[in-house]
């Protein structure tokens, strides 16, 4: 039975909607000045940062992409989760502690400012510019897309809007987070972020839980995807639909490929304390491995589930 679009679901996702938006609003008090609009007045503790980077660079990869490339390469998927074992450390050390080092004595708000500082070469500054701006706008696109998918899910809008429903909820989306990241800054982001990351580390464990006992348990996921003739071994073969040298590239990208993202390495600016740089590895890992559970729980569990014929 669907349960997407019935008042329950609704509700659910109406409250959501309702935290993000009051917590946006609440930081677009809050905020005067370049200081707080840039870097959120570098007043963020620990966990704050660390569930704000977590929710920065997972969101919509991982609730509606981990799920759907696990369906399409099996466990080879779960090279692009191995590195998360070695990312938090490598953003501490390489990027987190001179970037709030610099931050803490140079008016620096923007990865730019440190091409500015560090080279004093406009053109090297104009070209960091507009990496972050065509990466930042690819990046974003996507998110957007998921936002909108996810919409029209919970919300059922295409029974009633037909073809436009996804640009209907895409644009209502974007129109949200527009409204209140352009007023309230990274003060804004920061906060909306920390809800965003609490709710997925909770419904991560949640939705996973759900999904791996709602297709029988491990063992029975792992017995049926072997004996069904369109998976089988090849499915859980960690390299069978990928090849080592794809496995090493998914592997390289997500851990040292990772500290190219500037909306991650943004969050060092924010931090208000950089002895807090110390731990900061354990919490964002520990947020990110719960969070990867549903990844793994319904990547697995649904091609059970349609090989048992109870899903389309």
């Amino acid at each position: 039975m669907n349960c997407l679009g019935t008042p329950t679901v609704l509700a659910i996702a109406g409250l959501s909607l309702l935290a993000v938006l009051a917590t946006g609003l609440w930081a677009v008090l809050r905020t005067s000045g370049a200081r707080d609009w840039f870097i959120a007045g570098q007043r963020a503790g620990l966990v704050v940062t660390a569930l704000a980077t977590m929710s920065a660079a997972f969101s919509g990869f991982v609730f509606l992409g981990g799920p759907g490339i696990t369906w399409r390469l099996g466990a080879a998927s779960l090279w692009i989760l191995l590195p998360v074992g070695i990312t938090p450390w490598l953003l501490a050390r390489v990027l987190g502690e001179p970037l709030r080092e610099l931050a803490g004595r140079e008016e620096i708000f923007t990865i730019p400012d440190v091409l500015a500082w560090r080279w004093n070469h406009r053109p090297t500054t104009l070209l960091g510019i507009t990496a972050v701006v065509l990466g930042s706008v690819g990046y974003l696109a996507t998110q957007v897309l998921a936002l909108g998918l996810l919409g029209e899910a919970l919300l059922g809008t295409r029974s009633w809007l037909g073809a436009s429903s996804l640009t209907f909820c895409m644009t209502l989306g974007l129109v949200l987070v527009l409204a209140y990241g352009t007023l309230g800054g990274m003060l804004a982001g920061l906060l909306t972020d920390l809800v965003q990351g609490a709710l997925m580390v909770v419904t991560g464990v949640l939705v996973a839980g759900w999904a791996v006992f709602g297709a029988g348990g491990p063992g029975a996921i792992v017995r049926t995807i072997l004996a069904d003739g369109r998976l089988g071994a090849a499915f859980l073969d960690p390299l069978g639909r990928l090849g080592p040298a794809a496995a090493a590239g998914f592997f390289f990208l997500f851990s040292a490929g990772v500290l190219g993202q500037p909306h991650m390495a943004h969050k060092f600016f924010m931090l208000r304390d950089p002895r807090d740089l110390r731990r900061f590895p354990l919490v964002l890992g520990a947020s990110q491995s719960l969070v990867l559970l549903v990844w793994v729980g319904v990547g697995l569990a649904v091609p059970a589930l349609v090989a048992r014929g109870e899903l389309a």
